[in-house]
């Protein structure tokens, strides 16, 4: 990393195809993509996502109960939730373990290879989908579009261009969940910031302070409406966002 630093003069990598990356691994396909022509390393990094468990209960946190009330669930065939890039499915269980009588579709959204992956049927009802997070959203008028340490991993116009793609399928009702760690402004801790540098160093992403997450949604047309941290130790916290007005 410090090589390839100073051959860009300490410059922001915010290239998602010309990082660390791609300079210690010899290849122009981002992580994603170079994961994605390697099911073993693909495996490997989807169990690897699914032990990540913050001390904190993010599914308690969202509170479905309450913010479905005013909800109307008039049509059976309704979505409540919508997990984009998913991974196996283990948030959607999660939601589906705590909220188990709130009625709604519950659907998991992944590339073919990860889909691919799942044990069918999956539990407690829920649909799997494929889907690039690149393309359109094709769910429209969920209640939640939920996205879990997806953006962290995407420099901002890549984050900016996916949200984009969310945006046209919601309604005033529905609510854009980010599930990610959310930095302080001022004090920020150590172990946060070496995610941070995680993050650029594999993926040209970043960790995110409290306003540059609001300057980010602002940028895709989105109001924060609330940010409510479920674990203290990293700021593991959902961000709420509904569109702009």
């Amino acid at each position: 990393m410090p090589d390839f630093l100073e051959k860009h003069s300490y410059s922001e990598v915010n290239d998602v195809t010309k990082g660390i990356f791609q300079d210690a691994f010899t290849t122009s396909l981002s992580c994603y993509e170079y994961l994605a022509q390697n099911s073993k390393l693909q495996g490997y990094m989807q169990e690897a996502m699914s032990l990540q468990k913050p001390e904190g209960d993010w599914a308690s946190a969202l509170r479905i109960d309450e913010a479905v009330q005013s909800w109307s669930m008039s049509e059976p065939t309704r979505v409540l939730f919508v997990d984009i890039g998913g991974g196996l499915g283990h948030q959607c269980i999660r939601m589906r373990e705590t909220y188990p009588d709130i009625a709604g579709r519950v659907i998991l959204q992944d590339m073919p290879i990860t889909i691919g992956r799942l044990t069918k049927p999956m539990p407690h009802g829920i649909e799997a989908m494929e889907h690039n997070f690149d393309n359109l959203q094709p769910i429209k008028n969920a209640k939640f579009y939920y996205v879990r340490n997806v953006l962290h991993g995407l420099p901002d116009s890549n984050c900016i261009a996916m949200l984009k793609k969310i945006a046209p399928s919601m309604n005033a009702e529905s609510v854009l969940v980010i599930d990610d760690i959310v930095i302080p402004d001022i004090g920020a801790r150590s172990q946060a910031c070496q995610l941070d540098f995680i993050m650029m160093a594999s993926i040209a992403g970043m960790k995110r302070t409290r306003q540059q997450w609001h300057t980010l949604l602002k940028a895709a047309g989105f109001t924060v409406v609330e940010i409510r941290t479920y674990s203290e130790p990293l700021q593991d916290s959902l961000i709420l966002a509904s569109l702009a007005c």
